[in-house]
């Protein structure tokens, strides 16, 4: 079992978080750490841990959150299962242990991603709820548009593992986990666990984004406004569709061709009534759904 953390000037969460990992009940997971520049003592913290040999770690230059988890993938060495982990969250101790029991279920030659919910916590560790409230299940349609899963509760096997091998860097790669969202929900099995399986610090500029979350509209009205998250999911959409396009089932290349075909004026506003894309909320959906065309070109 190989947990893959990227670190960046984590030195104020990331010890705690690294002792949850590695209190996980019935399982031993195999810690790989790649540091993306960090200019604080996070280094001289890993290199201790190291030392007594609790992780694996390499210093790297900074490319970045998306790209230094995927370089994890490509580098960890051979496991049946993988997980992303994030620097200053804390794990519950059956985490990885009910994520493990929930995909054996499954044909292991099958991509398989498991993702669960999180429980809301202050720096302090004070919790303050849920982090997820799902209405309608994961899927290629939710994929396309949104990253309902978080990273950090991210586990899959190695057939996904391979699948985001085989697919590098994608050019218009939003960030690793909603890569891997869309890859797997192409081609594989979702397997959504409503309980939480960790506790997710919220600090700094760490908001989870949500077109519902306030606090997110405040620091990012922006980027609501401008569709940006729609125009980062019609470009992974075309990265999928470009990479994979002979492998993909029929329903899922209509599915993805559809998604980001182009239109014009009013025939966008009409198509965009039956786009092929719906968030966890009906207003989340309406939003995609006129950002979809409104994005359309």
């Amino acid at each position: 079992m190989a947990v893959m953390l990227s670190t960046y000037n984590g030195e104020k969460y990331l010890s705690e978080q690294l002792d949850s990992i590695l209190a996980q009940r019935g399982v031993k997971p195999s810690v790989y750490v790649r540091d993306d520049g960090s200019r604080d003592s996070t280094l001289a913290l890993l290199k201790k841990r190291c030392e007594a040999g609790e992780l694996d770690f390499e210093a790297g230059l900074n490319m970045g959150p998306a790209r230094s988890f995927l370089n994890l993938v490509f580098t960890a060495p051979d496991h049946d299962y993988y997980a992303y982990a994030d620097q200053d969250d804390i794990w519950l101790p059956d985490k990885l242990q009910r994520a493990l029991a929930s995909l054996a279920e499954f044909d292991s030659d099958v991509p398989q991603l498991y993702f669960s919910n999180a429980t809301n916590v202050e720096a302090d560790g004070a919790p303050t709820g849920d982090l997820l409230s799902t209405k309608t299940p994961p899927g290629l349609g939710n994929a396309m548009v949104q990253c309902f899963s978080i990273g950090a509760t991210m586990v899959f096997n190695r057939a996904a593992r391979t699948l985001l091998v085989k697919s590098g860097m994608p050019l218009h790669m939003a960030m690793h986990d909603w890569w891997t969202y869309l890859l797997i929900s192409a081609f594989g099995e979702l397997v959504y666990d409503p309980e939480p399986s960790m506790l997710y610090r919220q600090h700094g500029d760490n908001v989870f984004g949500s077109v519902y979350d306030m606090e997110y509209l405040r620091r990012h009205w922006r980027a609501v406004w401008r569709s940006e998250k729609m125009l980062q999911g019609r470009g992974q959409a075309r990265d999928l569709l470009t990479m994979f396009n002979a492998e993909l089932r029929d329903a899922t290349r209509r599915q993805l061709e559809e998604f980001t075909a182009a239109d014009l004026g009013m025939r966008a506003v009409l198509s965009a009534l039956q786009a092929p894309v719906y968030k966890q909320r009906a207003l989340g959906t309406l939003v995609a759904r006129m950002q979809w065309a409104a994005c359309s070109y």
